[in-house]
């Protein structure tokens, strides 16, 4: 485009609307076309008693291996359903980070920054929500 080199962004999801028009935000008024994007998806293993404030498709029992499965295909669907068709007019498709986490919602945004400053991210996008405290 204009020469400028290649970014890593990194964009945080949740199976909500509000990922999808971040990812339509970032599409019309950030992303460039070499820029490497990142989405960061992160699922907490944890349970309705010891964070009653998470959404209940956010919900994971640790002992429940079935139901762990079915919130990590859910994620897989909302991401290539609604967020991929998205972001179809970049020339470079994003990498999609699936990260399991035994942290509980306090955290949830730090394991997104570590990823970030991993990545040796220039941005983070997020969208608004009310799951963390």
């Amino acid at each position: 485009m204009d020469g400028a080199p290649a970014r890593v962004l990194v964009m945080a999801l949740d199976c909500a609307e509000g990922s999808v028009e971040a990812c339509r935000w970032a599409v019309e008024f950030l992303c460039r076309p070499d820029d490497e994007l990142h989405l960061v998806h992160v699922i907490p293993r944890t349970t309705a008693a010891s964070a009653p404030i998470i959404a209940p498709g956010d919900l994971v029992a640790r002992h429940n291996f079935q139901e762990y499965d079915q919130v990590i295909h859910a994620a897989e669907r909302f991401i290539s359903q609604k967020v991929a068709p998205v972001l179809a007019p970049l020339t470079r498709d994003p990498v999609v980070h699936m990260i399991k986490s035994e942290l509980d919602t306090d955290t949830i945004g730090s394991v997104i920054c570590r990823k970030a400053a991993e990545l040796n991210a220039v941005a983070l996008i997020v969208n608004n929500h009310e799951k963390s405290k």
